[in-house]
């Protein structure tokens, strides 16, 4: 038989086989890497903040930037003004974030509670003594394994407009 026609492979010689060799210790470590990295939670929760300041007004947010289905997740508004002590507070939530969690519970509860076509909105109490107000919101991430970036705005209403406002975007990861 004629050398053009064996279905012998051909030696790669002593390079090929140096290149094989590594690339396969990089597949494996990249193999290795993913399980390592979920060892020290590196995919699991993790919070984000986010603030505004309008005037003397201003609203910070802690929220969870990272998440997975079915884990707890706490929203946190806080509001500080001077003489906030004086008048009901309001924030309004986007309803389309809220909807991406399960159980949802505030504190403190709102003295009012409504909704337009986008918004939850919320009336508060002023604070008893002091010029902020710390509003949690707890749930769950949807145990339906939601996966994506569900988005979520914050926003302070006074007179039914926004006065500051906050937005920010939640992970959830499998």
């Amino acid at each position: 038989m004629s050398g053009g026609l064996s279905t012998v492979p051909k030696r790669a010689g002593e390079a090929g086989a140096r290149r094989r060799r590594g690339l396969r210790r990089v597949l494996f470590s990249l193999v290795a890497l993913v399980p390592l990295l979920g060892l020290l939670g590196f995919f699991g929760p993790r919070l984000g903040d986010v603030s505004a300041r309008a005037g003397d007004l201003e609203l910070a947010v802690t929220y969870p930037r990272i998440n997975r289905p079915g884990l707890a997740a706490k929203l946190s508004a806080k509001v500080r003004r001077p003489g906030l002590a004086q008048a009901p507070v309001t924030l309004a939530v986007e309803s389309s974030y809220l909807d991406a969690l399960a159980e949802v519970t505030v504190d403190p509860e709102p003295t009012t509670s409504t909704a337009d076509a986008y918004r939850t909105i919320w009336t508060f109490e002023p604070p008893p003594d002091g010029d902020t107000l710390v509003v949690s919101v707890q749930g769950r991430m949807h145990p339906s394994g939601r996966i994506g970036r569900p988005a979520g705005t914050v926003a302070v209403l006074e007179d039914g407009t926004v006065a500051v406002a906050v937005r920010f975007r939640t992970w959830v990861v499998p």
